[in-house]
């Protein structure tokens, strides 16, 4: 939760910009993405301002901490929430995850 006190409020063009990508802004549409869909469970927190959506740098700092931790248990596979580099490495981890997964279930 945003503490107006103690936090220092950012607009979503901000997040934009401070979340680049090879010098590339973000889009707008990912950032609304995070704030309403999320990216595997966890969402960045706003705040409604004068009818302006806002975060803090505080939030955003919490949401990419929380994206860099591994999901929580083996059903957690549609998406690989920690940096992995390399496709067959994605590929293989999620493969791993699924058996572990099925493993659980008794297929």
């Amino acid at each position: 939760m945003i503490d107006l006190e103690n936090e220092r409020l950012i607009s979503m063009k901000t997040v934009a910009r401070l979340a680049a990508v090879d010098g590339r802004p973000r889009s707008l549409r990912t950032i609304h993405r995070w704030i309403h869909d999320g990216v595997g469970g966890r969402k960045l927190e706003t705040i409604d301002v004068g009818g302006r959506i806002a975060t803090s740098m505080e939030a955003l700092q919490r949401f990419f901490r929380r994206r860099a931790e591994p999901p929580a248990g083996p059903h957690d596979v549609t998406e690989l929430s920690w940096p992995i580099e390399g496709r067959r490495e994605r590929i293989s981890r999620a493969m791993e995850l699924a058996e572990a997964a099925a493993d659980a279930e008794g297929i």
